[in-house]
Parts: structure tokens; C-alpha cells; sequence
């Protein structure tokens, strides 16, 4: 049968063990990519979380402190009456 096809054993083997080492650099790059997006990237993300929690105030804020001073300041920029009237003619 072989002879009909003109292929040899060793052509055989040939294909098959470049299949096989095809076939695993392939799924050594999608086991890799997996990894990567998976893991990697997952524990990068919580170090950069780690890292903003440590700068962000260590204090809690006062919510009643803040309106008041809120409230002051839109107080202080309100447009005012002026009791009299200036005439610049």
C-alpha cells in the first residue's frame, strides 16, 4: 500500500513528530496566554490596589464637618445687596 503512495515509513514518522511539536507550541502559547491574562494580570491589578488603598487617606472624613464648610463657602460667594446706589455720571 505504501508503495502505491510512494511514501515512506520515515516520511511517516516525519510528519507525525512535526505534527506533534507543532501541536504542543500551540498549546504551550494558548496555556501561556491563559496564564498570563488569568493569573498574572489578576495579581498586578490587586498590587495596584494595594498600592492606591495606601494612599488614600487613612482618616475617615468628617460628612457634617464638610457640609458646613460647604455650606460656608457658598455663603461667603452668594451675590450681596449693596444698601445704597453709585452713580458714575
Amino acid at each position: 500500500m505504501f508503495n502505491l503512495l510512494k511514501i515512506s515509513t520515515g516520511k511517516i514518522f516525519i510528519y507525525f513528530y512535526s505534527f506533534i511539536i507543532i501541536f504542543s507550541f500551540v498549546i504551550f502559547i494558548c496555556v501561556s496566554l491563559f496564564l498570563y491574562k488569568n493569573f498574572y494580570q489578576t495579581i498586578t491589578q490587586s498590587q495596584e490596589v494595594l498600592v492606591l488603598r495606601r494612599e488614600v487617606a487613612i482618616e475617615d472624613i468628617n460628612i457634617n464637618k464638610f457640609e458646613e464648610i460647604v455650606e460656608k463657602i457658598e455663603k461667603k460667594t452668594e451675590l450681596r445687596q449693596a444698601g445704597y446706589f453709585i452713580n458714575f455720571r
